[in-house]
């Protein structure tokens, strides 16, 4: 099983200020955020998976009442889908995706447990899955 995180409200998908202070105090030295603001850390990075499991609602960055929700989600395999809708992501491992017709576009982001690689590339159009 691969964990996994994802944003579960309609906010922009962004760490809080405590959640990137307690990974840069673990360790993490890549980018948080992309050039629009939203999260750039691999999704199945464990020290993205363990303060997300850890801080709970204080990793969840907000203004305004309007912001991110992360949760965690576990997937078989190492493959996975990040479902974006309006800021609203869904997550199924590659195993749970029944149709591959429709007009939304998807991101995989897969990795390789052994040497620790990460990618992320554009996926195929899904209209429809089950199991997540």
């Amino acid at each position: 099983m691969t964990k996994v995180v994802y944003n579960d409200t309609f906010g922009m998908p962004k760490l809080s200020r405590e959640a990137i202070a307690w990974m840069k105090a673990r360790g993490y030295r890549g980018k948080f955020s992309d050039a629009r603001g939203e999260l750039a850390v691999p999704r199945h990075h464990p020290l993205l998976v363990a303060c997300i499991e850890e801080l709970g609602e204080a990793a969840d960055w907000s203004i305004g009442g309007c912001g991110s929700r992360f949760r965690v989600a576990e997937v078989e395999g190492d493959s996975y889908y990040v479902i974006p809708y309006d800021m609203r992501e869904a997550v199924i491992g590659e195993k749970d995706l029944v149709s591959t017709r429709g007009k939304d576009a998807l991101f995989v982001e897969s990795f390789d447990h052994a040497h620790g690689r990460h990618e992320g590339r554009p996926g195929g159009p899904v209209s429809r899955a089950h199991g997540r």
